[in-house]
């Protein structure tokens, strides 16, 4: 039987094998750079954001039943408005300072009273434990230690949402990262949701899975698409000497009646978990 043991360490050489702190060693750089336009592409997918409202509700939890929230890699605000429209105290928690900003902005303008944290999640100090825990999408996330101490802050739900592969689809063409860096942008499995959900078995928990669709796609003007890419990697300092030019004829590459094309697709799995239902062992 594959226990908890055996689960951690497959999720800890998933995380392993991931690229992006190879290519983002400063996490922070990379959800700075993608603050202004995260709003328009996957900020804006909201069906996975229905469905765990849905599920909240399903399991009786109200305004007076589920009093505090966390919000790990809370981004712009996506799960963490909607939650605070209806739980009492919510705090947010992200390492960006600029998708703060924007989630600071946003519960100004809707009168939400949300306390902001800019920190990384594993090396932040929490003083409290809190009814549900929540991440979404959130690569610092994307590892048992991680998991782990949500678990240990988590009173009555924990819920984490991630990805359910897909076949992979070979391509011919290089994406971005292997021309620039000679390598390919992954997260090495660490994603796949199949690791909380398998993680909180092994402890005797009864987790669930619900999916969601995350799509979208928008339109970007190239000169700014080129400039953003520009402002982003220019503080990172592993590119080739010729990166400007090979990153402009990459996304001159793209362009589509003189515009870029941004649009993702992906099969979410989200994990739900009562953590005041187990099987004592």
């Amino acid at each position: 039987m594959k226990d908890e043991k055996y689960w951690y360490q497959e999720w800890k050489n998933a995380a392993e094998r991931s690229t992006f702190s190879e290519i983002y060693p400063q996490a922070d750089l990379c959800w700075d750079h993608a603050a202004s336009t995260y709003d328009l592409g996957m900020g804006n997918s909201l069906e996975r954001v229905d469905v765990v409202l849905e599920e909240l509700k399903k399991m009786g939890y109200s305004r007076d039943t589920l009093q505090s929230v966390l919000d790990v890699g809370s981004g712009t605000g996506t799960y963490t408005l909607p939650f605070a429209h209806i739980y009492k105290k919510v705090t947010a928690i992200g390492c960006s300072l600029e998708m703060n900003n924007c989630l600071r902005k946003k519960a100004e303008k809707t009168g939400r009273d949300i306390t902001i944290i800019t920190d990384d999640f594993m090396d932040h100090l929490f003083t409290n434990t809190y009814d549900l825990v929540f991440a979404s999408m959130n690569p610092g996330t994307y590892r048992p230690d991680a998991f782990e101490k949500m678990l240990s802050l988590t009173k009555k739900v924990l819920i984490y949402v991630g990805i359910i592969p897909r076949p992979a689809v070979s391509s011919e063409r290089r994406s971005l990262e292997e021309i620039l860096f000679d390598v390919k942008l992954t997260h090495g499995g660490s994603n796949d949701v199949k690791y909380p959900y398998e993680l909180l078995k092994a402890k005797g928990y009864h987790p669930y899975i619900r999916k969601a669709a995350c799509r979208w796609e928008y339109m970007e003007d190239v000169e700014l698409a080129i400039q953003r890419k520009k402002d982003l990697y220019e503080k990172v300092p592993q590119h080739h000497k010729n990166w400007k030019g090979e990153l402009e004829n990459y996304i001159q590459s793209q362009v589509v009646d003189g515009q870029i094309v941004q649009k993702g697709d992906s099969q979410l799995g989200i994990v739900i978990c009562n953590v005041e239902e187990k099987i004592e062992k």
